[in-house]
């Protein structure tokens, strides 16, 4: 997909990767779902969203730093991030120990109090494990990384379902979660190599990843609004039945982003952030290659997913889960015009501009509760659905701007997507109300 030596051993893998992920996880769907009732899975999407949320928001790119930051082969610079990634760790840890019961208390699901200090325990691994994972990302080596990825999620898939099948219980989401999270600690010092941990707070260095991750900080945590944190808004507007709904028709639709994602993170931000420290004149150029086959392929395969995810969603779910198909119709509008701002954001992190990132993403954030609440009130949970749809669309105009503005490439490009993922939407929304 990118200009690069080896590149196409390197996509190869990362779709290898992506769709081994997927798999696992609709087999995991597909046999918990017959075993526990959506309230369950509207339990653990609370739940998790609370501790992604944390670990977003407290986010001060310390693995972006080390993939961004000429100096982050250093051993002064590793001990550093590892020593802040600990740090952070120990207090998410703490402060999710301290707000259970109220969590618990705001759901009215008191389960909640315990069951959450003890899923903390994968921040605590997470914290602890090695700058070498980093590094790799840093170096694309996306072969090693996706080898990870495939054992530690086949590793949860069968530790999640064994228990499921013994206990009946939501323990079994939950011990799997952290057994899976030591797994990955382990090997990111037994199987990634190159990796510096130990206790070090270099001032200059601790400041350089600081100022990097100021507005990073503020960035994620209106990415958790977008993508995991609207699920705790919703929580309180919905039934912990339409919540378990609403995540089982968004893991089939947010496929294509949360493939463009891993594509940005292991090969788009690094290749371009290597144009950008070392031949900037050849960056926009760079991008507008990128761009144009990433909006292609991805903008491509959402429209073929749109056409037969609510078959897909009935074929593989039991009869407890279908109205999730009427959920996805909708949502997958939103996904046709995130594609297209995703298409865009890299940029913004690779020219280390992490102000524009945080932009973007705050309006973006600000924007998907704003339009999401007023569609509730004003066609409850379809009209929730639908100020996402919009949010979207206005996003992708507003993320082009900001874009335009820091690097000087041409436009057509997503001007075209947009026109043409509005008129895919119309014929989406046609074959809804008409077919």
């Amino acid at each position: 997909m990118l200009r690069r030596s080896g590149v196409s051993d390197k996509t190869l893998w990362i779709i290898l990767g992506f769709m081994a992920k997927y798999l696992f996880r609709f087999l995991s769907t597909i046999i918990l779902t017959r075993i526990f009732t959506p309230d369950i899975f509207g339990i653990m999407a609370i739940m998790f969203t609370i501790i992604t949320g944390f670990q977003m928001v407290s986010d001060i790119g310390i693995k972006a730093s080390i993939v961004q930051n000429k100096n982050s082969t250093k051993s002064d610079f590793l001990k550093t991030a590892w020593t802040l990634q600990v740090i952070r760790s120990i207090i998410l840890c703490i402060i999710i120990i301290l707000i259970s019961p109220y969590i618990g208390s705001l759901y009215s699901e008191p389960r909640i109090a315990y069951y959450m200090p003890i899923l903390s325990l994968v921040l605590i691994f997470e914290g602890l494990s090695s700058t070498s994972v980093a590094l790799y990302n840093k170096y694309v080596k996306v072969k090693e990384i996706t080898i990870m990825e495939i054992i530690s999620q086949l590793f949860l898939l069968l530790v999640t379902v064994a228990l499921a099948y013994i206990y009946e219980s939501i323990w079994a989401f939950i011990i799997g979660l952290i057994l899976t999270g030591l797994l990955k600690l382990i090997m990111s010092y037994c199987y990634f190599k190159g990796g510096v941990v130990g206790y070090r707070l270099n001032k200059k260095y601790t400041k350089e990843i600081i100022k990097f991750g100021k507005w990073l900080f503020v960035a994620t945590t209106f990415t958790y609004l977008i993508g995991e944190g609207n699920k705790l808004i919703f929580g309180f507007y919905l039934s912990l039945h339409d919540l378990g709904l609403y995540h089982i028709a968004t893991m089939i639709a947010f496929i294509p982003i949360n493939l463009l994602h891993v594509f940005s993170q292991k090969m788009i931000i690094p290749v371009l952030s290597d144009t950008s420290n070392n031949n900037k004149d050849a960056l926009p150029i760079e991008f507008e290659n990128i761009q144009k086959k990433t909006l292609f392929y991805f903008s491509s395969a959402t429209f073929i997913l749109a056409l037969v995810g609510e078959y897909l969603i009935k074929i593989i779910y039991n009869e407890n889960y279908h109205n999730a198909a009427e959920v996805f119709n909708v949502v997958i509008i939103s996904v046709l015009f995130n594609v297209i701002s995703l298409s865009t954001v890299p940029i913004f992190l690779a020219t280390g501009n992490s102000f524009y990132h945080m932009l973007n993403q705050k309006i973006y954030g600000i924007n998907t509760v704003l339009f999401a609440v007023l569609g509730y009130y004003i066609y409850q949970f379809e009209g929730l659905l639908y100020g996402l749809a919009v949010a979207s669309f206005i996003q992708t105009i507003i993320t082009l701007t900001l874009a335009k503005r820091l690097v000087d490439f041409d436009q057509r490009n997503t001007v075209y997507a947009i026109i043409l993922c509005a008129a895919g939407s119309v014929i989406l929304l046609f074959l809804r109300f008409h077919i």
